[in-house]
């Protein structure tokens, strides 16, 4: 199944959710690119990181649904990161830096910004885990067997909803089997979804 399918699917799954977000907010997290280190490595860090930030007191965090990206630079090797859209009223981004960089030992990027519209913020999120497109062969190939398991999105604070009435399409790009809403629209011409 392609990108651009999940995604869809996703975002039917959790607009009903996070249009009741009281305070959406965007957040993206960041570890420090080190070109020896090994992408997997990395990715199973994140997600313990943004774990154990969960339990911190600067997380002032109702709930929200993440997706970890990875992106290959040229020079330096796989840059993995989190964006996630959480429902908070407030957090302060320079303790939130101090923060993450004590729970990852050598990474402070953070961003955190308010959301004015949720639909788009949860595109942002579940647009793609991997820019596929721009990778060669061979790193299409370790991309996808590395992490044909594993899991790149996720939601805490929310339970997922059973999936409501979905119809079956094709993917126009894939021709992978789409499942959407009645009456929306399952491949955007040009863009992203």
């Amino acid at each position: 199944m392609c990108a651009r399918t999940r995604s869809f699917q996703f975002i039917e799954i959790y607009l009903p959710i996070i249009l009741c977000f009281q305070w959406p907010s965007f957040l993206t997290l960041t570890l420090r690119v080190k070109p020896d280190k090994d992408v997997k490595i990395e990715v199973d860090r994140i997600i313990a990181s943004f774990r154990k930030l969960r339990k911190r007191k600067v997380w002032d965090v109702k709930r929200g649904i993440f997706s970890i990206e990875i992106v290959k630079k040229r020079d330096w090797g796989w840059f993995v990161h989190l964006h996630a859209l959480v429902d908070s009223k407030w957090i302060d981004q320079a303790a939130l830096s101090d923060v993450w960089r004590n729970i990852t030992g050598d990474s402070y990027v953070v961003d955190i910004r308010r959301v004015g519209n949720p639909k788009l913020g949860l595109r942002e999120v579940l647009k793609y885990q991997t820019k596929i497109w721009e990778l060669n062969e061979e790193d299409k190939e370790f991309v996808e067997k590395t992490f044909r398991h594993k899991r790149f999105i996720n939601s805490f604070g929310i339970k997922k909803p059973e999936n409501p009435n979905f119809k079956k399409m094709k993917c126009k790009i894939c021709g992978g089997n789409l499942e959407i809403m009645p009456d929306e629209v399952p491949v955007r011409r040009g863009g992203n979804p």
